[in-house]
């Protein structure tokens, strides 16, 4: 069984009265077929309110996220007025298991793991730092194939594409 929690952190004007909204959430497998969803949740909220909302999700025999099978589910959060959707917010999920033992190390989903890291800039030879995303997965492609199991970026944050890159790969 795989539990996840969600939230959702809402930012609405919505006029000078307050209005009832119905939040949820949902879980679609990698081809968009829906496996599970949340309870809507109706909420009252202000005009400039900010509030957060918490959803579980539950579903059973979740494929689970692995170096050798990088499987990511996506989570569709929803804002509802009446039958209109006010927003939509996608992310993309792994489901698993860390376990880190002083004596014995890192355990993803129960499997002993030994870190092969690499210390990386963000820019990439050629062409600087403006990169299109493909270069992100071709860099993590390469380094995968050298036996990286671990990515650190030096100097600055890490792109969103560059750590979509490794959450996929």
């Amino acid at each position: 069984r795989s539990d996840q929690s969600h939230s959702n952190t809402l930012l609405l004007h919505l006029g000078e009265d307050s209005e009832e909204v119905v939040v949820y959430c949902y879980v679609t497998d990698r081809n968009g077929k829906k496996i599970a969803e949340s309870a809507k949740n109706k909420i009252q909220i202000t005009a400039q309110q900010t509030r957060t909302e918490t959803q579980l999700i539950s579903f059973q025999n979740a494929r689970l996220w692995s170096l050798e099978d990088p499987y990511l589910y996506k989570v569709f959060s929803v804002i509802k007025s009446g039958d209109k959707i006010l927003d939509v917010q996608k992310i993309r999920v792994g489901v698993r298991t860390i376990r880190i033992d002083p004596d014995q190390g890192l355990f993803l989903n129960d499997k002993h793991v030994k870190i092969h890291g690499v210390n990386r800039h963000q820019d990439h030879a050629g062409v600087g730092s403006a990169l299109p995303d493909r270069l992100q997965y071709y860099r993590i492609e390469l380094l995968k194939e050298m036996g990286v199991n671990a990515y650190r970026a030096s100097h600055n944050a890490p792109t969103p594409e560059l750590l979509d890159a490794c959450d996929s790969l």
